[in-house]
C-alpha cells in the first residue's frame, strides 16, 4: 500500500515580505501541486525578531490582541500583543520598532542620533554595536570625534 507523502514546513519569516505562516502556506500549496493527495502542516518559527509573537502564540495556543501604538517614527502603527493560556503577555518589539516600519529613505538611525548628540554639544561620542559574527570578535566601540572621523577599536 503506497502512502501519500506528508510534509512539515517550518520557515522563519522573510523580513518585510512574508510571514512564517505565509511561507508555510505557499510551500504547502506548491507541495499539493507537485504531490497531489499529499498532506502538510506549517509551523511558525522565528529567531526572536519579526514573527516571534505569531510563532509563540501559535505554539502555545494563545491569542492575539490587536492595538494601535506609536511606531519608530512616532506615527500610529497597527500592532498586537499575545496572551498565553497561563495568563502571560508576549510583546514583540520588532512589531512596533522594526526595520520594515521605517521607509527606506529614513533608514539611517545612526545619522539621526549622532546629529542629535552633536546638536546637543557633545564633542566626543562613543558608539557600541555588535559586528557580524566572527571568531573571537564580540563587540566594538567606535569613538566619534568632533571632526567626524571613525576610529575602530575591537574588544
Amino acid at each position: 500500500m503506497e502512502r501519500n507523502p506528508r510534509f512539515l514546513f517550518a520557515s522563519d519569516s522573510f523580513k518585510g515580505t512574508l510571514s512564517s505562516k505565509q511561507t508555510a502556506g505557499l510551500l504547502g500549496k506548491a507541495a499539493e501541486q507537485v504531490f497531489p493527495g499529499c498532506s502538510w502542516k506549517g509551523v511558525c518559527v522565528a529567531d526572536g525578531g519579526e514573527g516571534t509573537l505569531e510563532a509563540v502564540v501559535s505554539a502555545a495556543g494563545g491569542r492575539l490582541c490587536h492595538v494601535t501604538v506609536h511606531g519608530p517614527l512616532m506615527e500610529p502603527v497597527d500592532s498586537a500583543y499575545g496572551i498565553l493560556p497561563d495568563g502571560r503577555a508576549v510583546i514583540e518589539m520588532a512589531a512596533v520598532s522594526g526595520l520594515p516600519l521605517v521607509p527606506r529613505a529614513k533608514r539611517n538611525p545612526l545619522e539621526m542620533i549622532l546629529s542629535r548628540l552633536v546638536d546637543t554639544f557633545f564633542a566626543r561620542i562613543s558608539l557600541t554595536m555588535q559586528p557580524p559574527p566572527k571568531p573571537h570578535n564580540t563587540a566594538c566601540v567606535l569613538p566619534w570625534e568632533e571632526d567626524r572621523h571613525w576610529q575602530s577599536r575591537s574588544s
